[in-house]
């Protein structure tokens, strides 16, 4: 009986497991030239203010490799990231690399993130639409921090989910210049 016992908790652990555990891994596939393409189209269809009452295209920035960096306020981490994209930005002023900011949070907390952190790149603000966008882009759980590298092509030519590992920066920006 006791045998018995033991085997139904060991059976209900692992259904609890199954059914709440983490999600499984995304598989690691190259998404497809077209799907790339469709990614990239929807940044570049986009229309955001920029602290002001004024949407901004952000077809201004077709044609060129850009980095598009996905942020709220309140995200502690993204805080760090947006300064290490501004040193990124610094390094490669002499190439047409464009960072850009899209901030998913009320336009007074982005603003004031941005002057607290010098932020030297533009930054919009979307609110959720910037969450849905991220979507689009290839960002499936809908979380912050993300990062999409676009290259001059108009392809989504890498992405990160999730706290920059050192070597993010640096990696986002060759993915978009190649």
């Amino acid at each position: 009986m006791r045998a018995l016992t033991i085997v139904l908790a060991l059976l209900a652990v692992l259904v609890t497991w199954q059914v709440f555990g983490p999600p499984p891994p995304e598989p690691a596939a190259t998404p497809p030239p077209g799907y790339q393409k469709a990614k990239g189209d929807a940044l570049f269809a986009a229309s955001y203010k920029q602290f002001s009452s004024v949407p901004v295209a952000l077809r201004q920035f077709e044609g060129k490799p850009v980095i598009v960096y996905f942020w709220a306020s309140w995200c502690v981490e993204c805080r760090a990231e947006a300064k290490a994209l501004n040193a990124l930005r610094t390094r490669y002023r002499s190439s047409d690399l464009a960072v850009i900011g899209i901030g998913v949070d009320q336009s007074d907390s982005i603003a004031r993130v941005s002057r607290e952190s010098q932020l030297d790149f533009p930054v919009f603000v979307a609110g959720a639409e910037g969450i849905e966008l991220s979507r689009r882009m290839g960002n499936l759980r809908g979380e912050l921090p993300f990062v999409a590298a676009v290259d001059r092509q108009g392809l989504v030519s890498a992405m990160h989910l999730g706290k920059f590992l050192a070597t993010t920066p640096e990696a986002m920006a060759m993915a978009a210049l190649k």
